[in-house]
């Protein structure tokens, strides 16, 4: 199972999805109350509800779902059209959290302005580093697809010969 490389491409998924899941993936910063991370895991609380509202939600709800995705895809290494189809939907569900991401971000700007107008100076929402970790785990799982594609032309080929 290990020594396959579309293995060692979910497992780095699945490591980077988790890591995303630690670290914050976006800092509100202004002048009076300083810099705040955001967590992934605080938009399943219920105080984001006001702010974001349900892109929050979605947005939490990917990035959870991105490494559980990629964890029980590396367990079905005998279902080689399963992991192929598990490997697609990590990209569809890379290009979601992005979506919901820019969203959120949309939303939550326009809705702290709207609450927070007596703030002296500017108010900055800023994405980290760690938000754009899930680039990476798209073209890792390009990469998974045609290490699947390449190991079932292999054994179909060694079907023919015997």
């Amino acid at each position: 199972m290990i020594q396959r490389i579309q293995t060692v491409y979910l497992l780095i998924i699945t490591v980077l999805g988790v890591l995303i899941l630690c670290f914050p993936i976006m800092g509100v910063c202004s002048p009076d109350v300083g810099l705040s991370k955001i967590y992934a895991f605080d938009f399943l609380k219920c105080l984001c509800v006001g702010i974001g509202g349900l892109w929050g939600k979605f947005l939490a709800i990917t990035a959870i779902l991105i490494p559980v995705v990629a964890l029980f895809a590396i367990f079905m290494f005998k279902k080689r059209s399963l992991q192929v189809l598990l490997s697609v939907s990590i990209i569809f569900l890379v290009v979601l959290f992005y979506l919901f991401g820019i969203m959120f971000f949309v939303t939550a700007y326009r809705q702290i302005l709207q609450t927070v107008q007596e703030v002296n100076g500017s108010l900055n929402i800023n994405f980290s580093l760690i938000f754009f970790l899930h680039i990476i785990n798209l073209v890792l799982s390009i990469l998974t697809i045609r290490a699947i594609r390449r190991d079932e032309k292999l054994v179909k080929s060694l079907d023919r010969i015997r």
